[in-house]
């Protein structure tokens, strides 16, 4: 079998911090390279800090195997991340389907034994920091580290690898908030309208939290159990609670004052409407931000679709 050459990106999402690693491989006359820094990936006024951890060359890695169909799919999709009214669903591309295909190849892989985990998935680089991101906020709690392979002869696009060091960690903590999701989602079966169901959520995730200052509660984890968060933890969980209840959902980034998110959600008769989970005060009838009042103070940089029936 002829082998090929293969260049290795590899990318880890750090929720906290930046973190600079490198790793070595043998390269020709048993020289190595060792390539270290810290990429920034900016999606509007928010950064994702996306560590570059090593650039290695394989010399007997062979490219082999096919890929699956919504692989495919994926390559052959262009990213559309602006979306024009009165549908901010139009040609939109929801990558959270993608992340939730990786959730499900980990957790069949959770007690393998191997240090990456092979996801089968193949995305243009393009794609990746979109990608990147929306595995970010498809995990409710710590975020998988996301492995980038660059492959030589198809330079157009890279496999997806999954290293396992975290995985365990990352499924059992996005199962407990999912779990404490649902139940808010089950506590309000009740309330037969959507529409209510929507300042229900927003309300019960603004009157039983803090905002964390401190910035150390970033994810939808970490706000249900120590009952603190930031903005993305608050804009997450509500996308989540409107996805588990059927209801069209956007995570809006973007700033205020400063850096900020939150959320353009759709109502029963098909109208959009903006809510901020977060400051949920800034109305005074603790509903939907008004119009005038958002185009004064909000600022939008980027749009992600949480849930697109």
């Amino acid at each position: 079998m002829k082998k090929h050459k293969n260049f290795v990106i590899i990318f880890a999402i750090c929720l906290k911090q930046s973190e600079y690693l490198q790793m070595s491989a043998n390269y020709k006359n048993e020289k190595t390279l060792h390539i270290r820094g810290d990429c920034m990936v900016t999606k509007g006024l928010k950064k994702i800090k996306i560590v570059t951890m090593c650039l290695a060359c394989l010399i007997s890695f062979p490219v082999t195997g096919t890929i699956p169909s919504y692989a495919n799919e994926m390559k052959n999709t262009n990213v559309t991340s602006t979306y024009t009214q009165p549908s901010p669903l139009s040609g939109a591309v929801n990558y959270l389907d993608y992340a939730q295909k990786i959730h499900k190849i980990l957790k069949e892989s959770i007690n393998g034994t191997e240090p990456f985990i092979e996801t089968g998935i193949q995305v243009r680089s393009e794609e990746l920091s979109d990608l990147c991101f929306y595995i970010q906020m498809y995990y409710l709690g710590e975020t998988p580290k996301v492995y980038y392979v660059y492959q030589y002869e198809t330079p157009e696009v890279g496999r997806i690898q999954i290293k396992r060091e975290n995985v365990k960690t990352c499924i059992e903590q996005h199962e407990e908030a999912l779990k404490q999701l649902q139940k808010i989602v089950d506590d309000a079966a009740g309330i037969q309208s959507k529409d209510e169901k929507i300042l229900h959520y927003a309300s019960v995730l603004h009157d039983n939290n803090i905002y964390d200052y401190s910035h150390t509660n970033s994810t939808v984890y970490q706000l249900l159990k120590n009952k603190k968060g930031i903005c993305h933890a608050y804009t997450t969980a509500f996308g989540w609670l409107c996805k588990l209840s059927d209801i069209p959902v956007l995570y809006i980034e973007g700033k205020t004052e400063g850096p900020h998110a939150w959320n353009q959600v759709m109502l029963s008769n098909g109208e959009w409407k903006y809510i901020d989970v977060t400051n949920l005060f800034i109305s005074p009838t603790r509903s939907y931000i008004e119009p005038d009042y958002y185009k004064q103070h909000f600022t939008e940089t980027m749009r992600y679709v949480m849930y697109k029936p």
